[in-house]
């Protein structure tokens, strides 16, 4: 004790070889004194030995003390009219010492008023901290409480010290190491050294009115139980997990909920709750309205020196983050989140398990946040975000929607490469094999790409959607279809060209190969010039071993029989790849193909082309003219032609296919946007070997129709008369034909 006397008496008597007069009848021994600004050491030279700075004491000193000191023969006994511990006012404190010696015990009780604060203060120094279970370790408070306390310390032996104490709550906020915050707390919490006994509280924790009360474990730990309603607002600032955040982000309501709070050996804290009256708007399965129940648990899981974080709900969703103590603070190892899947922890990293009957990823990602995880601040409750990206992903869906795309009956392995990216394995009904994505690359060696003919649309409308950037790609498929037609082998090389601002494909190539053709291309797909649409570019080459195998490939059966050749072509038009735009398409082609035969074609926007070329929509009128050559069929040795192409319309002046019974020369329009035509024909019929091979000689666009007719009719003036010309007209499927007449030899050279 040390401080000012004011006043005070000292009464000595009796015989001073009997001091301090144990016995009544030894003497009197007696010192009053009233004491101000005294402080008292209640255990003086001793420091704590876990958990406090050097030199701080086992208890705190109590300070601004005025009180009456009285020693009486072997007692002491202290009568403080106020005092205080910290900045709590302290009142009724009676510190007593009944014998005074060796084995000498100190025993204290008294009132505490004052901020809560300064009281979790007191207990965080002293013994009390061990007593009360570290409850207070690292909690926060506001407001004013009252604390009234009893304490019996031996002073040899401190650490066998004896309290019971009761800390009563008037409206304070607190919140404690590793739970949410208490609101509005009003109530008891009766302690003694085994620890908290007692409490019986009223607080405001998650958002609604709850009841706390204390238990205890078969080992004689405290555990407090919380009851009440939580409000989604309220979890979504306690539980700062990210995948149940993003969920939170999409709930409203309230719903009852059980929490319990155990301290040792570890903080372990758990939430459960069937969600009656809270509606999820999520994606399926992780939807609910507010009537429908689904049983929710979140706990923590102390692991010696390392926790999991465990979320459940129902049997729809399973979260486990495991944490580890590393560089001074507690960060993700592992973890798992299931959907319909147990929650087995990987090895390491954060695995995305999932089996559903319908997944979209694109749905999901824009759910959970963008597919990443990441801790959202550095708060207590932030700690068990799982502060990193995803890493492995394991799903299997009879539906998994991506880019639009649905593919089905899919199974998927992925994992994340240190450079960002994923390897990715994958299965189904469209696509199989394996797929490395980067955002600058992809890189895919697939057994097999589908894509069918509902789909295409989906995947053009995503190729014009607004594209910030676009990968490089490098593919490769063994058997590639599109829209029904089995193709063989894809490779597509193509490499990002453009700007940030103005992505572009240039391609490298972009090959399809079969036992029947061949088709390479080369090109690009960028911005147009003006910069609101984009336009494609392909220089390319089409070599057919067999013509009739490859129509019959490319949907027209029974179209032309043999036959092999090369079509090639400088083309451009605006849209995407997979979108050919008729009324922009330009460019260049040249036709060459030999041997071959012409069966019957069906209908169709390219068959009724194809039949224009082939004579047969005017198969009526040459049976009249010509006879059998065009009768079943035309049997053809060369068709030779180049074309030119302007928004939509081709023209040619030099189209010539020979047969061993008759050729056919042709110039003029083909308008491929409304399927019309503006042509003009000339067939003759009966041409030897020699005619035929000057036919195909023909070079001249502008004079080579006339000028080989004129040479056809000088050497042989009798097949004057099997010479027909025709002028051709009107749209595709219903053409008029008007027929010229046989060819004069006095007007040959006047045919264009």
């Amino acid at each position: 004790v040390a401080g000012r006397v004011t006043d005070g008496t000292v009464r000595i008597k009796g015989d001073l070889g009997r001091f301090p007069f144990e016995g009544e009848n030894d003497g009197e021994f007696r010192i009053a004194l009233h004491v101000i600004d005294a402080s008292l050491d209640v255990h003086p030279g001793k420091v704590q030995r876990e958990g406090s700075a050097e030199g701080s004491r086992v208890w705190p000193l109590l300070t601004d003390i005025d009180a009456d000191l009285l020693i009486e023969r072997r007692s002491m006994t202290v009568t403080a009219q106020r005092a205080a511990a910290y900045d709590a006012r302290l009142s009724n404190v009676v510190a007593r010492i009944a014998e005074l010696g060796h084995n000498a015990t100190l025993d204290v009780r008294g009132v505490a008023d004052g901020p809560l604060a300064e009281m979790v203060r007191y207990v965080n120094t002293s013994p009390v901290l061990r007593w009360t279970g570290g409850v207070t370790a690292s909690a926060a408070a506001t407001g004013n409480a009252k604390l009234e306390l009893r304490l019996s310390i031996p002073l040899a032996h401190a650490s066998d010290s004896q309290v019971a104490g009761t800390l009563n709550f008037a409206n304070n906020d607190v919140q404690l190491a590793e739970g949410p915050p208490f609101s509005r707390v009003n109530g008891a919490l009766q302690f003694t050294e085994a620890g908290v006994q007692r409490t019986n509280l009223n607080a405001t924790i998650l958002g609604g009115q709850s009841r706390i009360e204390t238990s205890r474990r078969a080992d004689g730990e405290p555990i407090f139980t919380a009851t009440g309603v939580a409000t989604v607002p309220a979890l979504r600032r306690a539980v700062s997990l990210t995948p149940v955040q993003h969920i939170l982000d999409r709930s409203q309501g309230q719903a009852r909920y059980t929490a319990t709070l155990t301290l040792k050996p570890s903080p372990e804290f758990k939430i459960d709750s069937d969600l009656i009256g809270i509606s999820v708007d999520g994606v399926a399965p992780l939807r609910k309205t507010a009537q429908e129940a689904l049983p929710l648990r979140i706990e923590r899981v102390p692991l010696g020196d390392s926790d999991e974080w465990r979320v459940a709900a129902g049997r729809v969703l399973a979260v486990r983050i495991e944490r580890r103590h590393e560089r001074g603070e507690l960060r993700v190892a592992r973890g798992v989140i299931a959907l319909n899947e147990p929650a087995n922890l990987p090895e390491s990293g954060l695995l995305v398990l999932a089996t559903v009957p319908r997944l979209d990823l694109e749905a999901w990602s824009a759910f959970l946040g963008g597919g990443e995880v990441t801790p959202k601040s550095t708060s207590t409750a932030a700690a068990i975000s799982p502060g990193g990206a995803i890493e492995l992903i394991a799903i299997r869906t009879p539906e998994l929607v991506l880019m639009g795309r649905t593919f089905r009956n899919v199974t998927l392995g992925a994992s994340r490469t240190t450079d960002g990216g994923f390897n990715t394995n994958i299965v189904s009904d469209g696509v199989s094999g394996y797929v490395a994505w980067k955002p600058e690359q992809i890189t895919a060696r697939l057994s097999r790409l589908l894509i069918p003919a509902g789909r295409k649309s989906e995947i053009v409308d995503a190729l014009n959607s607004p594209q910030s950037e676009l990968p490089a790609l490098d593919i490769t498929a063994e058997q590639f279809e599109l829209s029904g037609l089995k193709l063989g082998r894809l490779e597509l090389v193509a490499q990002n060209a453009g700007a940030s601002s103005a992505p572009a494909w240039r391609v490298r190539r972009f090959d399809i190969t079969n036992s029947d053709m061949k088709f390479s291309a080369t090109g690009e797909w960028a911005p147009a010039a003006s910069g609101k649409a984009r336009h494609t570019k392909l220089n390319f080459k089409f070599d057919a071993r067999d013509a009739g195998a490859t129509l019959d490939r490319l949907g027209f059966p029974g179209a032309m029989a043999a036959g092999h050749g090369a079509l090639e072509g400088d083309i451009q038009w605006l849209g995407s790849p997979l979108d050919l735009d008729y009324a922009t398409l330009s460019g260049k082609l040249a036709l060459s193909v030999d041997d071959g035969r012409f069966l019957k074609v069906d209908t169709g926007n390219a068959a009724r082309l194809l039949s224009l070329l082939s004579l047969q929509s005017l198969s009526r009128t040459l049976l009249f003219d010509a006879g059998r050559p065009f009768s079943e069929g035309f049997a053809y040795s060369a068709i030779r032609a180049d074309a030119t192409l302007w928004q939509g319309v081709m023209s040619t002046s030099n189209f010539r296919m020979t047969g061993a019974t008759a050729t056919a020369l042709m110039s003029g329009t083909i308008n491929l946007r409304n399927e019309t035509q503006q042509l003009h024909l000339v067939v003759l019929p009966e041409i030897d070997a020699s005619t035929a091979a000057l036919a195909l000689g023909v070079a001249n666009p502008i004079l080579g129709l006339g000028a080989f007719v004129a040479q056809y009719v000088l050497r042989n003036p009798l097949s004057k008369v099997f010479a027909l010309e025709y002028d051709i007209a009107g749209s595709w499927t219903d053409p008029s034909v008007t027929r010229r007449g046989s060819v004069p030899s006095a007007d040959a050279e006047s045919i264009k």
